[in-house]
């Protein structure tokens, strides 16, 4: 599916669309109609199964939340070799010490949203890479033998890794219990670094491309 075709069939007519940056995953556009500007971004399907639907799948668990704002939703879609994704376009304001504390504080909000177990009902990408999400009773089984460990096998599958370091990781999984404070599981982000928020013009923090799941709280920090 071409990219004109993909906006032929939306929902708002678009006017104009140029490419933006949007990193080495995503082909990104800025889309501009009558009914406002939208941010679209498309990859291939069958590299990427299902990760713009797990995308919204958490901006849409955030929202829900009512503790931070998210971009609206506008279209997910999948075809053949494609799929898109179509948000509202945040229009970017500057940071104030009001804005940072507000922030804190909404992030703090959505982080007393508890399960009694570490994980999440589905799996997910963080970046570009999968996500398991397997439900755990505590954290460092959950850390470790969910988050980790299938990072640390596919370093290890492309031979950038020496025994050394594997046992390393291996006697770190061992301690996350004793090194992280014991607590009930959170909602987080799952991904939040300075690429995945911005400060709209509004003054509102808003934050982007989540990785979520019921985890602990510091891992947003």
């Amino acid at each position: 599916m071409d990219l004109q075709h993909m906006i032929k069939h939306l929902p708002v007519k678009i006017k104009k669309y140029r490419p933006i940056s949007g990193g080495d995953t995503n082909k990104s556009f800025l889309l501009e109609s009558d009914e406002g500007n939208f941010f679209m971004k498309t990859n291939n399907v069958k590299e990427f199964p299902g990760m713009f639907k797990d995308e919204v799948k958490g901006l849409k668990t955030i929202a829900e939340t009512h503790k931070l704002k998210t971009p609206k939703i506008i279209k997910v879609e999948e075809s053949a070799n494609e799929q898109y994704l179509i948000l509202e376009l945040i229009k970017k304001g500057e940071p104030t010490k009001q804005i940072w504390e507000n922030f804190g504080e909404s992030l703090a909000s959505m982080h007393k949203i508890r399960q009694p177990y570490f994980g999440f009902d589905s799996d997910n990408y963080i970046g570009r890479l999968p996500q398991k999400n397997t439900q755990a009773s505590t954290w460092g089984k959950f850390y470790a033998q969910y988050h980790l460990e299938p990072l640390i096998k596919k370093l290890v599958d492309m031979n950038a890794l020496h025994s050394e370091e594997v046992q390393a990781a291996e006697n770190f999984y061992k301690k996350i219990d004793d090194i992280f404070p014991h607590e009930i599981p959170s909602l987080v982000h799952g991904d939040l670094w300075g690429g995945n928020f911005l400060i709209s013009d509004r003054g509102e923090p808003v934050v982007i491309d989540p990785a979520v799941y019921y985890g602990h709280r510091e891992m947003d920090l």
